[in-house]
């Protein structure tokens, strides 16, 4: 009002217009006291509120806010801390893990194979999971992935294998535990097995062909061809060619066979 009223004594030409522009300038200096006067009792009520309730009135929402997993099981790791800052996904940023949770009845297997079984190995075989730390104990599972490409480890070629396990027994097993794969390729009852690093071989009309030598009654040892069957890598069927009581040389002994020689010739 004081300035509309000294807008028409101005207009009248009662007052000069210095008088006039220090009155306006009072007048933004007024205003703005009371906007500082304002900001400084919202920002006294918003110290209250958070002295009373621990969040502002714009967070009071957020700080009752539940997070829910979206799926049942385990918590496994809690990666951030009370007090700290997260923020939602969106598409420019993946968010802020609160924890990782994981059905410990739905396990997956992830292991390492050579590139000799890789060739062996196809999505859907059956597979049993033996877990150390419960005494090998055995778990029934599948292969679900056959990496395409392999990482070289230790100057071989490791391709990595994943399966599902089934726990149908519910046994508590941990997220971490080592275990060892195994699948059959193939099965054979009462089979004849020989270490396949005893088979030798040589050309036959541009083939190989694996042979043994056996010791004979007079304690020589003679050569025998065979016939072999499935092997696991370590030991081969014999489909012919032996019996379970012939004695095979070992023509390329490992440190241990030479040891266990030394022993028997004492």
């Amino acid at each position: 009002r004081r300035r509309q009223r000294q807008m028409c004594i101005r207009d009248r030409g009662v007052i000069s217009k210095q008088e006039f522009l220090n009155a306006q300038q009072q007048l933004h200096s007024t205003q703005q006291s009371l906007r500082n006067a304002q900001q400084q009792l919202q920002t006294a009520q918003k110290n209250l509120q958070i002295a009373r309730t621990g969040a502002t009135p714009e967070l009071a929402g957020l700080a009752t806010t539940q997070i829910r997993s979206k799926a049942n099981g385990t918590v496994l790791d809690v990666p951030v801390k009370v007090g700290s800052q997260v923020i939602e996904a969106n598409s420019f940023n993946a968010g802020t893990t609160i924890c990782s949770i994981a059905d410990l009845n739905s396990l997956i297997f992830q292991g390492t194979i050579d590139e000799a079984q890789a060739g062996k190995l196809k999505e859907g075989m059956n597979m049993n999971v033996l877990i150390g730390a419960l005494q090998n104990k055995s778990f029934p599972g599948r292969v679900t992935m056959i990496a395409p490409k392999g990482k070289e480890e230790n100057g071989t070629i490791k391709f990595p294998i994943e399966g599902d396990v089934f726990n149908k027994t519910q046994e508590y097993i941990r997220a971490g535990f080592s275990a060892n794969g195994e699948i059959i390729l193939s099965s054979q009852k009462n089979a004849l097995l020989l270490d396949e690093s005893l088979i030798q071989y040589e050309k036959v009309n541009g083939k190989d062909s694996p042979f043994v030598e056996v010791k004979q009654p007079d304690g020589k040892f003679k050569k025998v061809n065979v016939k072999l069957g499935a092997s696991d890598g370590i030991n081969v069927q014999i489909l012919s060619g032996l019996t379970k009581d012939s004695e095979v040389k070992v023509w390329n002994p490992s440190d241990k066979d030479k040891e266990a020689l030394k022993e028997k010739k004492k």
